[in-house]
């Protein structure tokens, strides 16, 4: 009687499981007027979104920076409301 043939090194190994994906980060519900521009130039406070700044300030500032309302900046293609961000130091 024959022993079975032992098994090839490459044929035992498991592929590796894929790393977990990070959790998403979840950011505070925008709201008009929830920071002072000066707070949103300083840094980052908790909770808001850093692609999404403009939409944390309120109504008034908003109009005067963008010299726009709010749905105006959004129909506008990305690259312009990022340019309209910087040029005003919210991006």
């Amino acid at each position: 009687i024959t022993p079975p043939p032992a098994a090839s090194p490459a044929a035992a190994e498991e592929p590796a499981p894929a790393p977990a994906a990070a959790p998403a980060k979840v950011y505070a519900a925008a709201s008009p007027g929830s920071f002072s521009l000066e707070e949103l130039k300083a840094g980052l406070p908790d909770g808001v979104d850093p692609t999404r700044k403009e939409d944390y300030i309120d109504d008034a500032t908003f109009a005067e920076l963008f010299k726009m309302d709010r749905a105006a900046l959004a129909k506008l293609p990305k690259w312009k409301r990022d340019t309209a961000k910087k040029a005003v130091g919210l991006f």
